[in-house]
């Protein structure tokens, strides 16, 4: 719901994002050292050779000198927690801007399949942001995300379509998910097992902030000054990274001073070279390639009509996923997912509970602000902050459940609890989910909607990094990342798919004669919908229809949710003081550590 991975943090600029998603989960995705020299895609495998590891003592070496930067270096905190309030902020906002983007170009319909598009990169950008960052270093990993944002916050204030529109939003979510790699560097250093779920939920903190001001913004810009809205993040963003990027400057630098003499590049690869060579093109081609036949499927079908060409495209997305997951594990020599993980019944089955769970709340997301401002002809104030609750409850639920974690030393029955909460608010939200239910009953469904996903979000990744080594931490929580990118990239196909055809079948059946020529308007535009007087009978359809849809939607989900509640009981109750697979040694003491 994260940040996925901060925000896997941000996504999060869709409508589905949630703090402790992938998009933020991914803070989390390392126990192992990180040093500049040292190559995150390499990661161990049984495809790889003994001698691809450094010996101890130069692992050793390395782990202390990461350690001490970050110990010694309190501007880097600074620096990610200015960032991450930011970020925090402009995906809070940006989730309800983009509802009114869509519908100036008539093309509301498209929200999920905008939603799909973050998540589709959320996935396949990683490993060559990982690239540029083993290549050349994590100050020039960094400024080119924050680059790549910036220029995507200004193409979506100036697009003058909706294809300007879309491609700018890859530019945005690249430029995201760059930024949310970088943001793993301090929690992947500083944490034990029994600690992490703690510290991952810590850099989440600053959306109990944000929530307060996000709704404020939203009600001054929109509806006609949504472009204001993204351009504003286009100069707020890259200001308040500025921090973070002159620390990695400073410690590239001060590495390169204490760096030993390397060996005459005559005799040795390149480091850029040897990082392309470890980076598995063929299946990020297939990966990516399989996504996007997917995506574009959905994205180009017809409502209430699928031609054959986009079936065919789709069924030809998802065989290339399967001769993806086939190469993986048999074919790839350093294989950008590590499958073989997945044999281990607690990694596979963490794996599927947060396909599930980020797949299930993906569903129904996207469309509850339409429905808000639509059928309840709420204010955007109101509608943002409905759907804010949930985000900062869970930051507060994540927190209580990841002490709850670290002082138990247990995880399943925690995350198992959360699921229970999770299922138990879908069913209030369909519930109350009508024409005539108030507000009041609506934020209690969305109260406990946070408290599920705070406790979940964290936990299962939890028990999949309990299960595995401690070599293979990172290549676990990549996988776990990846299986929530891919559950979020469904959900909200799903969820496109089932609104855009649901809605103008049902508007075209039941609007008035003289008003059915505007049912595909309607469909297309919330503002459009808003034009009609609250009481009339064409606005009555038109609320009725939007509550069936969304009711659909959620239902569905809440099938998922019971699901995922099955497949906890399959995970292993890991004692996670005696299952660390950290090193008493490599124990972070910050204070030990002090140049």
């Amino acid at each position: 719901m994260t940040i996925n991975d901060s925000l896997d943090g941000a996504r999060r600029s869709t409508s589905s994002l949630t703090p402790f998603e992938p998009s933020m989960t991914i803070a989390a995705a390392s126990n192992s050292t990180v040093d500049v020299n040292t190559p995150l895609l390499s990661s161990p495998s049984h495809h790889s050779s003994p001698s691809s590891h450094p010996p101890p003592s130069s692992h050793s070496s390395r782990t202390k000198h990461a350690r001490t930067w970050l110990a010694s270096a309190p501007f880097a905190w600074v620096g990610i927690l200015l960032l991450a309030l930011a970020i925090s902020l402009d995906a809070q906002t940006v989730q309800s801007l983009q509802t009114y983007a869509l519908s100036t170009f008539a093309a509301n319909g498209k929200l999920g399949i905008l939603s799909s598009m973050q998540n589709f990169v959320t996935a396949a950008a990683r490993p060559p942001i990982a690239i540029i960052a083993d290549s050349y270093g994590r100050f020039e990993s960094f400024l080119f995300s924050i680059t790549i944002l910036t220029v995507g916050f200004v193409g979506l204030a100036l697009s003058p379509g909706l294809d300007t529109f879309m491609f700018s939003q890859f530019a945005y979510a690249t430029g995201q998910v760059g930024i949310q790699f970088m943001e793993t560097i301090i929690v992947a250093d500083t944490s034990s097992l029994p600690n992490r779920a703690l510290a991952t939920a810590m850099p989440m903190t600053p959306w109990m902030i944000t929530v307060f001001t996000a709704a404020p913004i939203v009600e001054a810009l929109v509806p006609d000054h949504w472009r204001l809205g993204y351009g504003i993040w286009a100069i707020i963003v890259p200001v308040s990274g500025i921090p973070l990027l002159l620390s990695l400057y400073y410690r590239e630098k001060r590495a390169a001073r204490h760096q030993r003499p390397q060996t005459p590049k005559s005799h040795s690869p390149s480091i850029p070279k040897a990082s392309f060579m470890q980076f598995d093109i063929i299946g990020f081609l297939i990966f990516t390639i399989g996504l996007a036949f997917i995506l574009f499927s959905a994205a180009y079908a017809t409502p209430g009509s699928y031609s054959t060409s986009s079936i065919v495209i789709g069924v030809l997305g998802f065989i290339l996923l399967i001769i993806f997951c086939y190469y993986e594990l048999h074919v790839a020599s350093h294989p950008i997912l590590a499958l073989d993980l997945a044999r281990d019944r607690t990694v596979a089955c963490g794996c599927i509970l947060a396909f599930l769970l980020f797949g299930g709340f993906a569903i129904y997301q996207p469309y509850f602000y339409s429905y808000l401002v639509v059928s309840r002809d709420a204010s955007p104030s109101i509608a943002t902050n409905l759907g804010l609750v949930s985000l900062f409850v869970s930051v507060i639920a994540g927190l209580i459940a990841s002490a709850a974690v670290k002082f138990t030393k247990r995880y399943k029955n925690i995350m198992i609890l959360g699921v229970v909460i999770r299922i138990v608010a879908a069913s209030l939200l369909l519930f109350f989910t009508t024409t005539t239910s108030s507000l009041t009953n609506l934020t209690t469904a969305q109260f406990l909607v946070g408290i599920g996903t705070g406790m979940g979000g964290i936990i299962v990744q939890v028990g999949v990094q309990a299960a595995v080594s401690a070599r293979d931490i990172a290549t676990a929580c990549a996988l776990y990342a990846t299986a929530s990118s891919i559950g979020n990239f469904l959900g909200d196909l799903i969820s496109s798919l089932i609104w855009s055809s649901m809605l103008l079948s049902r508007l075209e059946a039941e609007l008035p004669a003289d008003a059915v020529g505007n049912a595909t308007a309607i469909a297309n535009s919330i503002m459009v919908a808003q034009s009609y007087a609250m009481g009339s009978v064409e606005r009555e359809v038109i609320n009725r229809c939007y509550v069936e849809v969304i009711r659909t939607l959620q239902g569905v989900g809440l099938g998922v949710f019971v699901v995922a509640l099955l497949v906890c009981f399959l995970m292993k109750d890991i004692h996670l003081d005696r299952e660390d697979p950290m090193s008493r040694e490599d124990r972070i003491d910050a204070e030990s550590f002090v140049e």
